[in-house]
């Protein structure tokens, strides 16, 4: 899969740093435009313009010489979820920081992230290790359909790393809402999320920098709390970076036969 365009959310913090130089390694790597956008981890907060126009045309500059990219500032301040998903529109890598993978306070427990995804058509990277660790170990949790498409595209991300794929079905929408209401409507996530979760972020595939999970943009569950599928426990459970597929995604090319 080849990409155009990688955008790389940030809020100036440590935490939206690491979103932009593993944006901007990728970015270096596939010879594509990145794009460099505020926005907190609560999609509230906005920014003074003289303040944004400033630490963001620095944090270009460093990217710029340091990676050799081009990079593009995303003149939206607003920080708001619609604006994100309109520039995600463009896009064919979004990349997060690991402050959008801690839950938002809210009464439903949901992780921004989580509200994130349901909304961008493209894959979704949270990024927790630091740009100058390549991933050595990718881990593919094949859950959709086109399983094969997906561990071409973890092959995409982490070229020269060790591969192991993971089988698991989807977790149905009864098991989700039973399993719900047995562990007092916190966690809900079916059958298999488990055992793939603690497979992915356990002892087993403790080294894999980088795991890979296909999940559903948009859920038909009632309330947050009870939609936690496996894309949700594998990031709460990875210690690495962690890329949400859209199972509807369509892969172009090569990438998308089967070996």
């Amino acid at each position: 899969m080849h990409f155009d365009a990688i955008l790389a959310l940030t809020d100036f913090s440590p935490q939206g740093q690491l979103a932009v130089l593993r944006a901007a390694s990728l970015a270096r790597r596939e010879r594509c435009l990145l794009k460099i956008m505020y926005a907190p981890a609560d999609l509230q907060a906005d920014i003074e313009a003289g303040a944004w126009r400033e630490t963001s045309r620095r944090i270009a500059s460093d990217i710029h010489a340091r990676f050799g990219v081009l990079v593009k500032n995303v003149a939206d301040i607003r920080g708001h979820l619609d604006a994100v998903a309109e520039e995600a529109r463009w896009v064919d890598l979004l990349v997060v920081g690991p402050g959008w993978d801690r839950p938002d306070g809210s009464l439903s427990g949901c992780l921004p992230v989580e509200r994130l995804q349901r909304v961008v058509p493209c894959p979704l990277l949270v990024a927790r290790i630091e740009a100058a660790c390549r991933y050595r170990r990718v881990v593919a949790i094949d859950s959709a359909p086109d399983a094969a498409a997906l561990l071409h595209l973890a092959r995409s991300i982490g070229h020269d790393a060790g591969h192991v794929p993971l089988h698991a079905s989807a977790p149905t929408l009864g098991t989700r809402l039973r399993d719900g209401l047995r562990r007092a409507w916190v966690r809900a996530a079916g059958r298999s999320a488990p055992d793939i979760a603690t497979r992915a972020g356990g002892p087993r595939h403790a080294r894999a920098q980088l795991t890979v999970v296909a999940r559903h943009r948009r859920s038909n569950c009632i309330g947050d709390a009870l939609c936690r599928s496996a894309a949700g426990h594998v990031l709460s459970r990875s210690s690495g970076d962690v890329l949400l597929v859209p199972h509807d995604l369509r892969l172009q090319g090569p990438i998308a036969a089967t070996d």
